[in-house]
This record gives structure tokens, C-alpha cells and sequence, in this order.
């Protein structure tokens, strides 16, 4: 999905247009092996060992409300969280925006950044990223790719590099 051209200036360009990384949804996504692993196990004890009656209605119904709203807790809300979280690298800022039914977001000039560092770990193969606005502030963690640079031009400007 291209991010919306309205909310950029005349002479801003979108240069990358990110998500977090992919590994984040690892732990959903086996929350939801486990989830539906357990699901199927009791379920099938249930139908195995119980009598047909209310009794075992009502069982198999708690049982899949249960395994419905962890299923919603632990795997569809941070897959909806990691579509939702967009990294956009422009010619001039860095924009950051979350959120469903609630946005937030954070626009940094590329002119405010005074530190952006990388390191590789040894197990990856993508360069964790830091940046930085000011002296005393918390970087945050995110996956980079190696094609974006930035520069500072000869008058002080930062800009994107592809």
C-alpha cells in the first residue's frame, strides 16, 4: 500500500515505506500453533470421553470462546499492530504512525537527527538500526535495510540516500 501523497509537501518524495520486521510476529504466530493445537486436542477428548447432551455442549462452547479470545489477545491483535505500524522515510522527515481505531504518530525532520548507527549481529543478517534526535534520547530499535544512507550535505542538510 503506497502511503497517502496528501499529507507529504510539493517537493517531498516517499524514499522507503516500512514495517517493523517480520520477526515480531514469530511469537504470534506460535501462540497460534499452540492455541490451535490445544483447541483440537480438547475438543477431540471432549467428543471422545463425554456423553451427547447439554453437558458436553456447553463444554465444547467454553472451550472455543477460550480458544477464540486468546486467539484475538495473542495472535490477531499484534498481526493487526505490525500492519498498522508504518516507517516512512521521506526526503525531508521520518514519519512513524500506529494505530487502528486510535492513530498516533511522530514526524521527525531528517535535519533534527543528529545520530543514526547500525550493528550487525552475529546471527542476522540485517543490520539493527539506532537513531537518535537529541543528546539523552531513547533509540529505538528497528531493522534497517542496508540501501538507505544517510548523508549531510556541504550546508549541514541531511537527506536520504538510496
Amino acid at each position: 500500500m503506497a502511503y497517502p501523497e496528501k499529507i507529504l509537501a510539493d517537493d517531498e518524495r516517499v524514499v522507503e515505506h516500512l514495517h517493523p520486521h517480520w520477526i515480531t510476529l514469530v511469537p504470534a504466530t506460535l501462540w497460534f500453533l499452540v492455541i490451535a493445537a490445544a483447541t483440537g486436542f480438547g475438543l477431540t477428548e471432549i467428543f471422545d470421553n463425554m456423553d451427547s447432551g447439554t453437558g458436553r455442549l456447553v463444554v465444547v462452547l467454553i472451550v472455543v470462546v477460550v480458544a477464540f479470545l486468546l486467539l484475538c489477545w495473542l495472535t490477531f491483535a499484534p498481526w493487526i499492530r505490525w500492519r498498522t505500524t508504518h516507517y516512512v522515510f521521506t526526503s525531508h522527515r521520518v514519519l512513524i504512525r500506529r494505530g487502528v481505531f486510535t492513530h498516533s504518530g511522530r514526524d521527525i525532520s531528517l535535519q533534527r537527527i543528529s545520530d543514526v548507527g547500525s550493528s550487525t549481529l552475529p546471527n542476522t543478517r540485517a543490520p539493527v538500526g539506532h537513531a537518535s534526535r537529541h543528546a539523552g534520547s531513547r533509540p529505538s530499535r528497528v531493522r534497517c535495510r542496508q540501501n538507505v544512507h544517510f548523508s549531510i550535505t556541504p550546508c549541514g542538510r541531511t537527506r536520504l540516500l538510496r
